[in-house]
C-alpha cells in the first residue's frame, strides 16, 4: 500500500517522461503501453498521448505521416492490424523456439538425473566395500597378533596370500570414491545451471503467452479429490473496452 501511494503522488509529467524513456530505449513496447492503459484511469490516460506513440510508430514501422496531428494510437493500430499476419508468424516461431529450449533442457536435466543416480550408487557400493575390507584387514592384523605361536603361522601364511590384493583393492576403492565425488559435484553443478536455465525459458513462454484481457481461473480440489476449475463471476470484457485499451490481442 505504501508503494502505491507513493506511485499516486507522482505528477503525470514524470510518469509520460518514464513512459517516453521507455519506449526510446525499446524498453517498452504496444504490448506493455496497453497493459499499463487498462491499469488504471490516469494510466490510461497518460499512455494515450500522441507522442509516444508518435515515438513507437516511428520505432516499429519507421515511418511518420505529413498530417500535424494525427491519432497515432490509431494510426499505430492500423498499421499493426496491417502486419498482424506477420507478426503473427514472428510470435509462433519465437514460442516454437522457447518450447523446443525448454524441450532441450528438460532432457538434459533428466539426462544429468539419471547420471547423478548413477554415480550415487557406485559411490555407495564402493564405500560399503572400501568399509569390510577395512574390516578384514583390522581383523587380519588382530588375530596375527594375539592367535597363539602355531595358529599365528597358519593365520600369517593367509595374510601373506592375500594381503596385496587387499591393500591395492583398498587403493583402488578409494582412488573411485574420490572420483565418483567429483563426478556427483559436477553432475550436482549441472543440473542446477539447467533447472536455472529451465526456470527462465518457462518464464519466457509465460510471459510470451500472457495476455492481460483473458481472466485467470484458478483449480482447485473437489470433494472427490479431482481438480476442477473455480466458478468465477464473467467478466464481461466487451470488444470496445478492448478497442479502447488499444491493446493489439495477437
Amino acid at each position: 500500500m505504501r508503494g502505491k501511494k507513493k506511485m499516486s503522488k507522482l505528477p503525470d509529467e514524470i510518469w509520460r517522461e518514464i513512459m517516453a524513456i521507455g519506449v526510446g530505449r525499446s524498453i517498452l513496447n504496444c504490448r506493455d503501453l496497453c497493459c499499463l492503459s487498462i491499469s488504471c484511469r490516469r494510466l490510461n490516460r497518460i499512455s494515450s498521448d500522441d507522442p509516444i506513440w508518435s515515438n513507437l510508430l516511428f520505432r516499429d514501422f519507421g515511418s511518420s505521416t505529413s498530417t500535424p496531428n494525427p491519432p497515432f494510437k490509431a494510426l499505430y493500430k492500423t498499421r499493426f492490424e496491417r502486419d498482424r499476419p506477420k507478426r503473427l508468424l514472428a510470435w509462433r516461431r519465437s514460442v516454437l523456439i522457447v518450447e523446443s529450449q525448454i524441450a532441450v533442457c528438460s532432457k538434459d536435466l533428466g539426462r544429468l538425473q539419471l547420471l547423478l543416480l548413477n554415480e550415487s550408487k557406485k559411490l555407495n557400493a564402493a564405500v560399503t566395500e572400501l568399509n569390510e575390507l577395512e574390516m578384514v584387514r583390522r581383523v587380519s592384523v588382530a588375530l596375527n597378533v594375539w592367535q597363539p605361536e602355531i595358529v599365528r603361522g597358519c593365520q600369517k601364511q593367509l595374510v601373506e596370500q592375500c594381503k596385496v590384493h587387499v591393500e591395492s583393492r583398498i587403493k583402488g576403492l578409494k582412488m573411485q570414491i574420490k572420483f565418483c565425488r567429483q563426478q556427483i559435484d559436477m553432475s550436482n553443478k549441472a543440473c542446477n545451471d539447467t533447472k536455472r536455465f529451465l526456470k527462465e525459458w518457462k518464464k519466457d513462454l509465460a510471459a510470451l503467452k500472457y495476455h492481460p484481457l483473458q481472466p485467470c481461473q484458478p483449480e482447485v480440489k473437489g470433494n472427490n479429490g479431482k481438480l476442477k476449475r473455480k466458478k468465477k463471476k464473467k467478466q464481461k470484457i466487451c470488444d470496445d473496452c478492448a478497442e479502447q485499451s488499444g491493446y493489439p490481442a495477437l
